[in-house]
């Protein structure tokens, strides 16, 4: 039997895979609503978390579980120092089946390039690590097919830019058969 942590952080254990097991997702905003997609934010274990789960409308489409369970099995095996970290795949109330990813904080590069206030050289460096972070995913086979200013997100100051990743089964397939004509 485990004995209370004394903090209730609710925390059980990290299996093999990454993938944290214990308490529910406390404190869940959602930040946007996309034609198919719940963007939200919760947080547990002291930390925030990104939570990506179907609209109520698909929520019991098998296709659609199908492919956000496909997302996230190709998003739990990537490890690179700038794509957020898929670690989860769990019910969360309110929202149904959810991919958790870390959370990333600060401005996306969208908001930062509006400002104008990147030298040359720091742009230069985020080029590299997007370059960089892109060049990881095609080696895996995955094709990120939304990457844009909005889905690269750091704290400039602090930490180079990190990639949402966004993987599905058909953009795997896709690259597959484009190497094999290649």
């Amino acid at each position: 039997m485990m004995q209370s942590d004394g903090f209730e952080s609710g925390y059980i254990g990290r299996e093999e895979s990454g993938c944290y097991i214990g308490s529910e997702m406390r404190d869940v905003e959602i930040l946007h609503i996309t034609s198919t997609n719940i963007i939200a934010r919760g947080r547990r274990y002291g930390r925030q978390w990104f939570i990506k789960g179907l609209r109520e409308e698909f929520r019991d489409s098998t296709s659609m579980r199908r492919q956000l369970i496909k997302e996230f099995e190709i998003n739990s095996r990537l490890r690179h120092p700038a794509v957020v970290e898929a670690v989860g795949l769990e019910d969360i109330d309110g929202i149904g089946l959810c991919i958790v990813q870390e959370w990333i904080e600060g401005k996306t590069l969208g908001e930062v390039l509006k400002k104008g206030t990147l030298k040359p050289a720091e742009r230069k460096r985020i080029m590299l690590r997007l370059t960089e972070a892109v060049a990881y995913l095609q080696s895996r086979g995955v094709v990120h097919r939304d990457l844009k200013p909005a889905n690269v997100n750091g704290e400039w100051s602090v930490r180079p830019a990190r990639v949402w990743s966004r993987a599905t089964h058909s953009a795997v397939r896709k690259a597959q058969r484009l190497r094999n004509v290649l």
